[in-house]
């Protein structure tokens, strides 16, 4: 069995997907708001933090990782025709990716590799 942190990060990831992917209702069109924004802030940070956390990465490897997803959730949304990527999206992305790797790196980490003994 996987080890606790990989079913962690893998149920967030598939969440993380579900949220962006998911057909939003038609109805009236709602300008961009910040809040989407920070939803975007904090959904990275996670996402960076349990990368971190359930790989042993290294920050930078974190927030590369993390901004790769970011921009590929937005590429993927544009392309979408029912829902828009944006690019203040993504740097809210990657801004929060910034933190929550920094954050994680606060976390006392194992010295030995995770594996599926």
């Amino acid at each position: 069995m996987p080890p606790l942190r990989r079913l962690i990060f893998s149920a967030y990831w598939l969440a993380m997907l579900a949220l962006f992917f998911v057909p939003v209702p038609r109805g009236p069109v709602i300008p961009s708001s910040q809040l989407d924004k920070a939803v975007h802030f904090v959904l990275f940070l996670g996402f960076a933090a349990l990368y971190r956390l359930e790989r042993g990465a290294g920050v930078l490897k974190a927030v590369l990782v993390s901004a790769l997803f970011a921009g590929g959730v937005e590429l993927v949304q544009e392309l979408l025709g029912y829902r828009s990527g944006e690019l203040m999206d993504f740097v809210a992305g990657i801004i929060g990716a910034m933190v929550g790797a920094a954050v994680a790196q606060l976390i006392p980490q194992r010295n030995t590799p995770l594996r599926d003994d």
